[in-house]
């Protein structure tokens, strides 16, 4: 399956000039980042993400399969070598999520982001 990339733009990253695109829709086993606001990642059963570190400071990943994500060199940052997320359910994601608490921010799907601020809230009015 093809790579759709959409409107295409230009960043600096470490003083260099990159041309790439806001988004990326990957339906391949493998990508490397180049600058890409976002990537979508769907229609295969796994995927390994690398990190390409001249091109890409920061992206949004939305993974709608499981994906392994990789650094090109070293580390993602001081702790992490590589990330592989998958969940059984939005319950197990909802329990990961509130175990890494303040290490991981969830955007999607909106359903688990809502139970993890209304458990939180619970958190902080019996606690609070």
């Amino acid at each position: 399956m093809p790579i759709i990339k959409s409107i295409p733009a230009i960043k600096i990253i470490n003083g260099v000039q990159i041309r790439t695109s806001e988004l990326a829709i990957v339906s391949e086993p493998q990508y490397t980042t180049n600058g890409e606001y976002s990537i979508v990642i769907r229609g295969i059963d796994n995927c390994i993400l690398k990190l390409n570190s001249l091109t890409t400071d920061r992206v949004k990943i939305k993974a709608m399969t499981n994906v392994l994500i990789i650094p090109d060199i070293n580390s993602i940052d001081e702790e992490w070598d590589e990330i592989l997320y998958r969940s059984e359910s939005n319950g197990t994601a909802l329990k990961e999520a509130l175990w890494y608490c303040d290490s991981l921010i969830v955007q999607e799907p909106e359903e688990l982001r809502s139970s993890i601020l209304a458990s939180l809230e619970q958190v902080a009015k019996s606690h609070g």
